[in-house]
C-alpha cells in the first residue's frame, strides 16, 4: 500500500509460525498480505523515515 492510500483490514489472523496473515480491501480489491513480507533481510520492520503509521 502507498502511503495516502486508506485500506480497510478485514481479517486478521494468526499463523504458526507466529506471523500475522492479514486481508485488507482498497476500494473493492481485496489485499493479502503477511507480516512476514515487512521485514528486512535482518528481520526488522522495512518502514522509511517519516512514514505515518496508524494503528
Amino acid at each position: 500500500m502507498i502511503n495516502g492510500t486508506t485500506a480497510w483490514v478485514e481479517r486478521v489472523a494468526a499463523k504458526p509460525d507466529g506471523h500475522l496473515a492479514l486481508i485488507a480491501r482498497i476500494g473493492s480489491v481485496p489485499i493479502r498480505f503477511s507480516t512476514r513480507d515487512l521485514l528486512d533481510a535482518e528481520g526488522g520492520v522495512r518502514l522509511g523515515h517519516d512514514l505515518a503509521v496508524t494503528a
